[in-house]
């Protein structure tokens, strides 16, 4: 069905696949269930819907998630997000379709509104960095400490972060890692998956050991990943957050980030699919 597939260590398929009347890049994510279309052109949106919904099924995967420019159709698909500036300076608005109706169904969304609104109505102060951290970037030579943070922070999560051949495999393909050390040891960790081309970055994989939270360090994780990404001309920063963390839909809030919609049932994480709001920046 598709031409240059590739089965990596992630558990994901990349693919690419062209005809008359469209042409994509898509990976289709096993270890979620979901297809997430990174590159699109086409002729006809509807043939194109089409085929990724035949290829979710033949492939057991529920969940098809295909970014387009703004003003483009959406077809079958509905959209349940957007971003600003995610396609090189140009909006996209986040369509999803689903081969199993009951994925598309969310009975926490209205309380996770309930959450996002408190999250926008609390008051807030100034976050400093916190006295005794040192903040750097990391290495490969800390990947293995890495997979131990992220091992006590979640059950299970979308992408293979317990794997130390996974994080060095991410840093030789550019993406940035920053680590809150204290006592010579890694108390939280953050990530930038950053699209050159595109000039995108996601901030992702946020974990902060529980003795060492409340102090800060996700704030502060955040505000140098995005000084950073801007010195490297990254004019879109955005990032998935758990519909159900109040904690880290309050980070991206302080911080100026804007809520472009919600994700249903997008990722497995600590043992179960939730929900992921999208902020940008």
């Amino acid at each position: 069905m598709a031409v240059n597939e590739k089965k990596t260590e992630t558990n994901n398929s990349l693919w690419v696949y062209k005809s008359k009347a469209f042409d994509l890049e898509a990976t289709a994510d096993y270890r979620n269930k979901r297809i997430w279309v990174i590159r699109c052109q086409y002729q006809d949106v509807l043939e194109m819907q089409d085929y990724l919904y035949s290829y979710a099924v033949e492939s057991g995967l529920e969940k098809i998630i295909l970014p387009v420019m703004e003003e483009e159709n959406y077809g079958m698909f509905k959209p349940e997000g957007r971003i600003k500036g995610y396609f090189n300076g140009k909006d996209a608005v986040f369509l999803a379709g689903y081969t199993q109706p009951r994925r598309g169904l969310s009975p926490s969304l209205m309380d996770e509104r309930k959450l996002l609104d408190e999250v926008i109505q609390k008051e807030y102060k100034k976050v400093y960095q916190p006295e005794g951290y040192e903040f750097r970037d990391a290495s490969q030579d800390d990947t293995r400490e890495m997979t131990e943070v992220f091992s006590r922070v979640f059950e299970t999560y979308p992408s293979p972060v317990f794997q130390p051949e996974y994080l060095i495999k991410r840093m030789k393909d550019g993406d940035k890692f920053w680590l809150a050390i204290i006592y010579g040891k890694i108390a939280a960790i953050s990530s930038a998956e950053i699209d050159y081309r595109n000039s995108r970055a996601e901030m992702t994989d946020f974990a902060t050991l529980p003795e060492y939270r409340g102090q800060g360090l996700a704030s502060v994780l955040l505000d140098k990943m995005g000084r950073a990404c801007r010195g490297l001309g990254i004019n879109c920063l955005f990032s998935l957050a758990r519909a159900s963390s109040f904690g880290m839909n309050s980070v991206f809030y302080r911080h100026g980030y804007v809520f472009g919609g919600t994700l249903k049932n997008n990722c497995h994480i600590s043992g179960g699919y939730e929900n992921m709001n999208i902020w940008y920046l």
